[in-house]
């Protein structure tokens, strides 16, 4: 691309007007070519040979005095105003022809800032400017090649593959030796289990295909990024045990692979944006976490933020849940631990359908019953080793309120021969009930947070899901009731 210059009336200084040689083959820095139907209406002077199907080649953008210099046939002078030019030809020649008329636009402006600054510009050089075009001959011989060289191929390629009816015999020919191979080997690749096996990440404790990680060791060297002081803590047992947090790099030290992104922003001396390193970190869950039931971790808990309505759902022989969460309008935090017994009706309400009244074997396949050594036991882990439990109080009398083989609620009965919703039975459902037959009761959580229920008190929520799960209803059309 080379310049020319031309002396604008509007201003005081020579412009560099941007011009683009008929053989270069670009316009305005990107658009190669134009329609000659687009320009025709601002075309004040055209050679006798051009017609609407050709094609035009931007050639420059001058005033009257550069003008002098395309006097010929070859070149069609057109009188564009500058905000159609900005727009039929590409931003790189937008922003040379707004700077020609005095307009401050950067490198970096984008189409929309072009448009914006030139839709309403006016200047007593606009009328002097012309758009200079040729005719792209090259445009016309290669498009009548292309077109004659992709009827040549499609006719070679229906001859080769279309065979005459009379040729072709049924039934066809075995599959080959060698074809079998292939395809065998082809399919045993693609259920090799590096394929379909999962693994931890030891940077950002994501499971990822096993053939898109590395061993660990390949980049030891480079994990110093990773340490971060203040974030890991070591288990403590006792009261006297001092505080001490691990030293190295924040991992997971019971994976031994990285994956392949956090391995090319480890090499680039990066922290990648999900490692465990950028306060993710939790640890190795220990057991006296991992082993509460859904009433118990609603016990140990120090912040009281939802409330929660159960449904259980027995038949003759199996038996599910469903709970449906409900954030509470005010979150309550505790500093002493377990609440109250009578505290607990205000976060849950258990209804249980069935053929016959639930017994002390029904309550035990749920989630609903309390050990009161495994409340203990996690308050006191958590105390040691927890930074907001470290100032709560244990209450061990609150701890024996709780009966450990009864929940800590009212326990609502209504009569129901099964437990299927008819409204959610598939017609290609034959089994009589839903659920388990032996051990734990599986159950499913909704959790639900609406404008409708910011204004709700606990017990109208609780009533509201009793309503609606009593009459038959959908746990997820809860929030959608009047």
């Amino acid at each position: 691309m080379s310049f020319q210059r031309g002396w604008s009336t509007a201003s005081p200084h020579f412009n560099l007007i941007p011009f683009f040689p008929q053989s270069s083959g670009q316009v305005g820095g990107g658009s190669s070519r134009l329609p000659y139907a687009s320009v025709l209406p601002y075309v004040v002077l055209r050679p006798s040979t051009l017609n609407e199907q050709s094609s035009l080649r931007y050639v420059a953008y001058v005033d009257n005095k550069g003008l002098k210099a395309y006097q010929s046939g070859e070149f069609i002078h057109a009188n564009i105003p500058l905000p159609t030019v900005s727009q039929l030809l590409s931003i790189t020649f937008g922003r040379y022809a707004a700077m020609t008329h005095g307009i401050p636009v950067g490198s970096r402006c984008t189409l929309a800032q072009l448009k914006s600054c030139v839709e309403q510009h006016q200047c007593l050089s606009c009328p002097t400017y012309t758009t200079i075009f040729s005719v792209d001959k090259d445009f016309i011989k290669n498009s009548t090649a292309r077109t004659g060289k992709f009827k040549k191929r499609n006719a070679v390629t229906k001859c080769e593959g279309l065979a005459e009816p009379s040729q072709i015999v049924f039934p066809l020919s075995p599959c080959s030796v060698e074809s079998e191979h292939t395809i065998i080997r082809n399919s045993c690749k693609r259920m090799d289990p590096a394929n379909l096996e999962e693994i931890g990440c030891a940077v950002c404790g994501e499971l990822r295909p096993r053939n898109k990680t590395s061993r660990l060791k390949s980049v030891k060297n480079l994990l110093s990024i990773l340490e971060a002081p203040g974030m890991t803590q070591i288990e403590r047992s006792t009261d006297n045990t001092p505080i001490k947090e691990f030293k190295g790099p924040v991992l997971d030290y019971s994976c031994s692979v990285i994956c392949d992104s956090c391995r090319a922003d480890v090499c680039r001396d990066k922290v990648p944006r999900l490692a465990l390193a950028r306060g993710l970190w939790l640890g190795k869950v220990p057991l006296q976490l991992s082993c509460l039931s859904f009433v118990e971790k609603l016990l140990v808990a120090k912040v009281r933020h939802i409330c929660a309505f159960v449904k259980v759902a027995s038949g003759m022989r199996k038996m599910k849940a469903n709970i449906v969460a409900f954030e509470s309008p005010v979150a309550k935090v505790y500093k002493i631990l377990p609440p109250p017994r009578e505290e607990v009706d205000e976060m849950l309400a258990i209804l249980f359908t069935g053929p016959s009244k639930p017994t002390t074997e029904d309550f035990a396949r749920t989630s609903f019953l309390v050990r009161r050594n495994a409340v203990i036991n996690a308050l006191e882990w958590l105390r040691l080793n927890h930074a907001d439990y470290a100032d709560i109080e244990i209450s061990h009398k609150n701890a024996m309120q709780y009966d450990e083989d009864m929940p800590p609620v009212t326990v609502e009965y209504h009569p129901c021969l099964s437990n299927k919703v008819a409204e959610g039975t598939s017609v290609f459902d034959n089994e009589n009930e839903n659920g388990t037959v032996e051990g734990n009761c599986a159950f499913t959580m909704h959790g639900l947070t609406a404008d409708i229920c910011s204004s709700m008190t606990p017990n109208t929520l609780k009533a509201l899901a009793f309503r609606h799960l009593n009459s038959g209803g959908k746990v997820l059309a809860v929030g959608h009731s009047d």
